[in-house]
């Protein structure tokens, strides 16, 4: 199986991270579900990869095991945000684009993990290659990572809400303690979830939108 947009588009990241000092080592990659709450298919990973690209965007890269296998992903944040103040949450929520990119086997295998443990038996095996989404900072700004965890939600399908193919994930990338975690937001949109992640369902992006933790 080949990846030709995702090879040239890592190879990029790849010569920017040598010369900026993104790649943080790979070894003793985590259990992605061992802090995983009972019920939940939440994935913790290692940021192994965080680089700044050209326009304020930034490219993360996350890896770990799940039954002794390497899964992992990465996900380009864009450089474009607006700033909506929110009166009931106490804050700002920060409104921008993301794109979820596969790295492989990895990813292929994640996909197939999810779609077990979140028992959507969608004989999901491929995760696609491309998949924007919306995605809101929560009370935290996306452009601030080297100064400050965020905590992010993103949104699949969008402009569907309330449509079978709608979903919502949690995002939390901390680069202090190389972390990046994948979340279930609610259990109602694990078919819709696993759908969006799968190589069937690319192409298929998430313009402007407008339960669980995190």
């Amino acid at each position: 199986m080949t990846y030709p947009r995702l090879t040239a588009a890592r190879a990029w990241c790849a010569r920017a991270a040598n010369t900026a000092g993104g790649q943080v080592g790979s070894d003793d990659l985590p259990e992605v579900t061992a802090n995983a709450e009972e019920g939940w298919a939440d994935f913790d990973f290692k940021l192994t990869r965080a680089v700044p690209l050209p326009g304020g965007r930034r490219y993360l890269e996350g890896h770990g095991l799940h039954e002794g296998k390497r899964v992992g992903f990465a996900v380009t944040l864009g450089g474009q945000w607006s700033e909506k103040p929110m009166e009931e949450a106490g804050g700002i929520f920060y409104w921008g684009q993301a794109t979820l990119l596969s790295i492989g086997p990895e990813s292929d295998r994640m996909v197939a993990a999810l779609d077990k443990l979140c028992g959507t038996n969608a004989g999901a095996s491929e995760m696609g290659h491309e998949i924007e989404v919306a995605v809101v900072g929560l009370l935290t700004d996306p452009r601030q990572l080297d100064q400050q965890p965020a905590r992010m939600k993103l949104f699949f399908n969008a402009d569907h809400e309330g449509k079978p193919d709608y979903a919502e994930a949690f995002l939390n990338v901390a680069l202090a303690e190389n972390s990046i975690q994948l979340h279930e937001k609610d259990q109602e949109y694990r078919a819709a979830l696993i759908k969006a992640l799968s190589a069937a369902a690319e192409g298929k992006g998430a313009e402007g939108k407008g339960a669980k933790k995190g």
